[in-house]
């Protein structure tokens, strides 16, 4: 493991038209040591180009930038075929479209590891949404918990720093938890709970009270407009459950005792989540089979819940409802 070397790890799909600003941003870095592992996911269009023309580049401020490609399989496979090559100190994995926005970010990140004690495994920045079209944005602080102890915000998704490129970590603190640096795949769930879960539990994560790093929000972007259909959703969440789950079976060192509580309560609000996508869909069925399973497993219904309960079983009523609810909510936004 070279000293003080950053590894940066981005999977891509079809980033052509703007991995160049990540890039950029990584070649306008004050620190003068970084290697850079780009995983193209399948991509269909001219990413591998844009890649492999910035290598001379890279090597001329002497980094290196290397590319490697693999069929559509998702960004867990990447980051797991990834991590078999990293040799840094210190690791980060921004996504493709997102960049860094000052020129001492890498170094900023790396000075304050190296400070603080070997508890910390992490170090992490608020990040700067920005507006694909305009360009321009803010930085997102309000109600960012600064706590050391990051793993519940985590597991329960509660005022969490979610984009991974405001992230830095110790590779050691990694090999401690993931010996085999190999994450759970699920295809729809991304990466940042199988990577971020087993080194919160064990380590603390310090919060620098600045933005580094811009992340883009995209009209178009993956996460928008894909799931729109019940099934879809109940898919999505359905990923994001199993990830949670079989990530906390490879917490070694949680005892027995918690991990089930942990996966009890993780269970009962995903319940809770496919109430309120029937509740979104009209699906009156699944919606009381899903207040039955709650209520057996010791939940109770929210006034809200027990009412859109009892409203979806008049389904036209419910429609009627439901469509003067979102004129509402659109016309008071």
């Amino acid at each position: 493991m070279q000293k003080d070397l950053v590894s940066i790890i981005t999977p891509c799909y079809n980033a052509g038209d703007i991995i160049h600003r990540l890039l950029d941003s990584i070649l306008n870095q004050d620190f003068p040591l970084i290697e850079m592992l780009v995983v193209d996911d399948g991509s269909t269009d001219n990413s591998k180009e844009v890649i492999l023309s910035y290598i001379p580049f890279f090597e001329k401020k002497g980094y290196s930038l290397e590319y490697y490609y693999q069929s559509n399989q998702g960004q867990s496979v990447a980051i797991n075929n990834a991590l078999k090559w990293v040799k840094g100190k210190f690791l980060t994995w921004p996504d493709s479209d997102d960049f860094y926005n000052r020129p001492d970010a890498i170094s900023s990140f790396v000075n304050k590891l190296n400070e603080l004690d070997i508890e910390f495994g992490a170090v992490r920045c608020f990040p700067t949404y920005i507006d694909d079209k305009k360009m321009t944005g803010s930085i997102h602080s309000k109600g960012i918990d600064l706590n050391y102890n990051q793993f519940y915000k985590c597991l329960f998704s509660q005022n969490f720093i979610w984009p991974p490129g405001n992230y830095m970590i110790r590779t050691s603190a990694l090999d401690k938890v993931n010996p085999a640096r190999e994450i759970y795949v699920e295809k729809d769930a991304g990466q940042n709970w199988q990577m971020y879960l087993p080194l919160f539990y064990s380590f603390k994560c310090y919060t620098l009270e600045d933005s580094y790093f811009n992340v883009l929000e995209r009209s178009n972007s993956h996460s928008r407009g894909l799931y729109k259909s019940y099934n879809q959703e109940i898919q999505k969440i359905s990923s994001y459950e199993n990830t949670i789950l079989n990530t906390l079976d490879r917490i070694k060192e949680m005892c027995d005792q918690e991990r089930e509580e942990l996966k009890e309560n993780i269970r009962k609000k995903y319940l809770r989540e496919r109430l309120k996508i029937s509740f979104k869909h009209c699906k009156k069925e699944e919606a009381g089979f899903i207040g039955r399973e709650l209520s057996v497993r010791g939940v109770h219904l929210t006034t809200k819940e027990r009412l859109l309960n009892v409203l979806i079983k008049v389904p036209l009523f419910y429609s009627i409802l439901r469509k003067i609810t979102l004129t509402l909510k659109r016309v008071y936004k």
